[in-house]
């Protein structure tokens, strides 16, 4: 037995109104209702309270990005029935972060720290963010989990149309929003006390609450049929870099929309742990198509020239080449939101255990690891230039000067861009 599209708004109301409690109670600011959080933090400017100023800022500022991202996720595609999965997949999304709140809180104990307290307003607002937008995607008029203004005006409203002709439909729409309502309310309540009583199973209750809802939705709504989104033939074939005939490369298929774009780069930060460039390859080239090895190798060999991380230098490059400006925007917050979050959780967890045996058997083992993965993709990125000499000779003459010679890379990397670019004309690369 499962619960329908009504029940699981009702789990999610549950939760937001204890993850409120906690926040006001815990942090001093509102994740979930930003109404109350606007009134803070004007309350802070106007008694030049700093601190609060900057809590109270930072929950509004990542419950509007938790909410522009549920909105990328749960929108991309449109839906027949009355429960979609990419609101699914949204949800899915909200219990990550609100595992890494889980994680943080029990390792801060009862008295964080100024930065772990940022940490647990930022991953609790992102959170909610994402909720209040899959919830607004399912359509249901007035109702919304996360600010409960909305959905008592709606049932006022509807209230003081009962004394007009019956609606069909109205007894039904009365009772959800009084419902959720409530709901909110115990929540609160609930959370408030546990709370109050410094009890760490509060923190776990929002987590259970939407990873059962996300559950549910996958076990009953798993034959959803849903109609994807209009695919715009100017986009339907990969752009051809300068030099390059596309006769001579395998067709591919780029990202069509920001939220196809923020999911592949967002799966590849989540994946990267050893590096990321054998995430990238693996889900831009084997698994999502964008690019075809050719082009992989190529854009890496780029930005490998260029400052910065190779990869994120790609996901701006990449996203501006598909999707103009925003593109590049929305491609590097996909592929660093959530290894910011993983890695400020794992050095709050690692400088605890550190000096444990099993912790530092773990780590060098992931090291290993990463060594493995890295080797692997130097492979695949090989493979479509090893079938032309003068690629192989230009390589080998790089590593000799920089493993071997230990010519400074400053000097190697502007002779080797001249060479290749001759290369390149002579149409020997």
């Amino acid at each position: 037995m499962t619960l329908g599209r009504d029940g699981m708004l009702l789990v999610l109301s549950w939760a937001a109104g204890i993850m409120d409690a906690v926040a006001y109670l815990g942090l001093g600011v509102f994740t979930t209702m930003m109404t109350g959080n606007t009134a803070l933090l004007a309350l802070a400017i106007g008694r030049g309270e700093l601190a609060s100023v900057v809590s109270t800022g930072l929950a509004l500022a990542a419950f509007s990005a938790g909410a522009a991202g549920g909105a990328l996720i749960a929108g991309r595609r449109r839906s027949r029935g009355e429960w979609p999965s990419a609101v699914t997949e949204a949800l899915a999304c909200e219990g990550i972060l609100l595992g890494v709140l889980t994680i943080v809180w029990h390792v801060a104990g009862p008295a964080p720290t100024t930065g772990v307290t940022g940490l647990l307003v930022l991953s609790s607002g992102l959170a909610m963010g994402v909720q209040a937008a899959a919830v607004r995607f399912l359509g249901v008029p007035g109702v919304s989990t996360t600010y409960i203004t909305s959905t008592l005006t709606t049932l006022s409203a509807e209230l003081v149309g009962w004394t007009r002709p019956v609606e069909q439909g109205r007894a039904q729409r009365i009772r959800l929003l009084a419902a959720v309502f409530i709901t909110y309310g115990l929540g609160a309540l609930v959370g408030g006390v546990l709370q109050s009583r410094a009890s760490m199973l509060v923190i776990w209750l929002p987590l259970i609450s939407v990873v059962a809802v996300v559950v549910n939705a996958l076990v009953r709504y798993r034959h959803e049929p849903f109609e994807p989104e209009p695919r715009g033939d100017a986009r339907s074939a990969s752009v051809t870099p300068v030099g390059q005939n596309d006769s001579t490369r395998r067709l591919s298929t780029p990202p069509h929309t920001l939220a196809e774009l923020f999911l592949g780069f967002l799966s590849i930060g989540a994946r990267s742990f050893g590096g990321v460039l054998p995430s990238a390859h693996y889900v831009m080239v084997e698994q999502r198509h964008w690019l075809t090895p050719e082009d992989f190798t190529e854009t890496i060999g780029l930005c490998q020239v260029l400052p910065g991380p190779n990869v994120g230098n790609a996901a701006i490059l990449l996203g501006k080449r598909w999707l103009g400006l925003r593109g590049a925007i929305v491609a590097f917050l996909g592929l660093f939101a959530l290894p910011y979050l993983w890695v400020l959780a794992l050095a709050l967890l690692y400088t605890r255990w550190a000096v444990r045996p099993l912790v530092s058997a773990v780590v060098t083992g992931v090291g290993a690891a990463g060594a493995g993965l890295f080797m692997a993709t130097a492979v695949k990125l090989g493979r479509p230039i090893a079938r032309k000499p003068a690629a192989v000779v230009l390589m080998a003459g790089c590593f000799v000067a920089v493993a071997i010679g230990r010519v400074p890379l400053l000097m190697v990397m502007p002779i080797a861009v001249i060479v290749g670019l001759y290369c390149s004309r002579r149409r020997m690369l």
